[in-house]
């Protein structure tokens, strides 16, 4: 059929990977605690922070809700919508904290005031939203315009969640983390008698990596990028291609004290990369 609706409500359930719950630790310190530019020896290192699993960490439980509008156009079309929700109870997320705060302590409090992170379940979280995608061949143009083809897909959402944690007063709700507002991908591409070429533009907004006390949570900033892809095909099976990623040289990670861009903790940019590579069957 051309067009089609489908729904669905389901149950899932997660267990958190080996790596979060394990009890080993990596340490931090700082092997300069004068700040004169030269490493002090050994015993003179002052530990800084302690990075750990979490072996009490409970199952991802989530009730789900999918409704999606298809509709195939034929000869290279196909366009549709989708409504989602989720209900989710024991998210897991990353916090840091040394320190007492308003009479409570901290759930990774080290009692040396040392930074403690490691994972944790969160209380309850909520995600909602909505996707497009579409994807067409101009077969309507006239001559080689007519292998041209587009594509892309939106993913606009919102979360709320709510951690538990002590020193969040009841109530207070935060983005899921590591759960982006918006998501989008746009397509163009051509294929004919052997050539193949593809571009494609994709967008992630900021997101909400974990939680540290006193409002410093760490939030990587939102990146685009633009890849570019040439092939030809010979020989039936064998083919040359040259890709191009990053075109524009845009930043690949950067990390903000808050929502805001006007504090950086990391920034990273490690340029574009061009390959070319031979796939030869004989």
């Amino acid at each position: 059929r051309k067009t089609k609706l489908r729904g669905a409500l389901w149950t899932s359930f997660a267990r958190p990977d080996i790596a979060r719950m394990s009890s080993a630790r990596n340490y931090s310190y700082d092997q300069d605690p004068d700040g004169d530019g030269v490493v002090n020896p050994l015993n003179q290192w002052v530990l800084i922070g302690i990075e750990q699993g979490n072996p009490n960490l409970k199952p991802l439980r989530s009730t789900n809700f999918d409704l999606s509008f298809e509709h195939y156009a034929g000869r290279g079309g196909a366009y549709s919508a989708g409504l989602f929700y989720k209900k989710i109870e024991n998210f897991l997320f990353r916090s840091s904290s040394s320190n007492i705060r308003d009479g409570t302590t901290g759930e990774n409090t080290d009692p040396t005031g040392v930074l403690v992170s490691m994972p944790n379940n969160g209380k309850s979280a909520e995600v909602y939203g909505i996707e497009l995608n579409a994807q067409q061949l101009l077969h309507w143009l006239p001559g080689v315009f007519g292998s041209l083809g587009i594509g892309g897909n939106l993913t606009l959402q919102r979360s709320k969640a709510v951690t538990g944690l002590s020193w969040h007063p009841a109530g207070y709700k935060l983005p899921l983390m590591e759960t982006p507002e918006t998501i989008a991908n746009v397509q163009l591409f051509w294929e004919r008698k052997g050539w193949e070429i593809y571009g494609a533009w994709n967008y992630q907004s900021k997101i909400l990596s974990g939680i540290q006390d006193f409002g410093t949570d760490p939030y990587p900033q939102g990146y685009d990028f633009i890849d570019l892809t040439l092939r030809r095909t010979f020989l039936k099976k064998s083919s040359v291609q040259l890709q191009v990623r990053n075109l524009l040289d845009g930043h690949t990670y950067w990390q903000t004290v808050s929502s805001s861009q006007g504090a950086s903790r990391a920034y990273i940019k490690n340029g574009r990369t061009i390959s070319l590579g031979i796939n030869l069957i004989l």
